[in-house]
């Protein structure tokens, strides 16, 4: 689980809340403005667009944002242990 968001012009356009990612098409994504604005689309916005909209504000280089919930990346968080550079690209991203 999780959600997904694609800065848009001065804003973005996200997942909506509640829907299975197997179920959800182009048609169903939400587009916001970074006050949660609706600009396009039927569904609500994923409950997590303030965290989105504060990563663009924050980092205006960001052009897409993956927020996600998986198991294992969760048990690293609550361990408080980080996801070692596994690939040449890490470094590359800005990674140690």
């Amino acid at each position: 689980s999780g959600n997904v968001s694609a800065r848009h012009g001065d804003g973005m356009i996200i997942t909506p809340s509640g829907l299975p990612y197997a179920a959800t098409t182009p048609d169903d994504l939400v587009a916001l403005d970074l006050d949660g604005r609706a600009l396009a689309g039927e569904r609500k916005p994923s409950s997590e667009w303030p965290f989105h909209a504060a990563i663009y504000r924050a980092r205006p280089e960001a052009r897409a944002i993956v927020h996600t919930h998986s198991p294992r990346a969760t048990a690293l968080a609550c361990a408080r242990r980080g996801l070692p550079a596994f690939h040449y690209m890490i470094a590359l991203c800005g990674g140690p």
